[in-house]
């Protein structure tokens, strides 16, 4: 069964970016989505979360009293989502975008790497100061890439995975939680093309040279 985490703290025109595309995906019958409210202060993100009806899934609601940050938020919403017996995981960022077939791109990919950590996010975005691209290919297969590093915007992963790996590293480094996840030495790998894209491209971390899926 899968589980799908979004967390979200105001930014309300990406939220409902990410909602309206979310609700227009393909899910496997039974998806469980449990979106964690961070201490949200705008009531249109509590509307939207509110209204939120996505076909194929139940939705779960967490609220937290106050802001706790991206990291705890998902391992909150992580955390439940496997009391809710899902065994295949999956977060999305709050400023993301997908398309219709993702969910089903990227589980098809998971299927072939079951033991890894896959993406439907393939950037090649560069480091601005290096002109180094900040997650490189190590080899491509056609309709995937194996990838050094991959960033936390969207992550899929088996419950074992979870357990062993990603929350590990959202305990261990709150602020870079992703790159913790890539420094443990699983597998990681990306769909070709991108079936997620970054939508908030213009606030937050490295918004002067944000990651960016050219192949979307």
């Amino acid at each position: 069964m899968l589980g799908i985490v979004i967390t979200v703290y105001g930014r309300y025109n990406h939220t409902s970016i990410c909602f309206e595309s979310v609700e227009n995906l393909w899910l496997p019958q039974g998806t469980k989505i449990v979106i964690v409210d961070d201490g949200t202060r705008d009531k249109r993100c509590v509307d939207l979360i509110n209204g939120f009806k996505p076909q194929n899934a139940k939705v779960f609601v967490i609220r937290n009293d106050s802001n706790i940050g991206v990291a705890r938020s998902l391992q909150v919403g992580l955390d439940y989502a496997v009391e809710l017996e899902c065994d295949l995981l999956m977060n999305l960022d709050n400023d993301t975008t997908v398309k219709p077939d993702a969910v089903n791109v990227i589980t098809k990919l998971h299927q072939r790497y079951q033991g890894a950590v896959v993406s439907g996010f393939n950037t090649m975005s560069r480091d601005s100061k290096t002109n180094r691209v900040r997650h490189p290919i190590i080899y491509a297969a056609g309709d995937h890439v194996r990838k050094k590093s991959i960033g936390g915007i969207n992550m899929m992963f088996s419950k074992q995975v979870y357990k062993d790996f990603v929350r590990p590293s959202l305990l261990k480094n709150r602020g870079h939680w992703d790159w913790q996840v890539c420094a443990t030495g699983i597998e990681l790998y990306a769909t070709v093309p991108s079936v997620v894209q970054h939508t908030g491209i213009n606030e937050g971390m490295n918004m002067n040279n944000p990651d960016i899926a050219h192949d979307y």
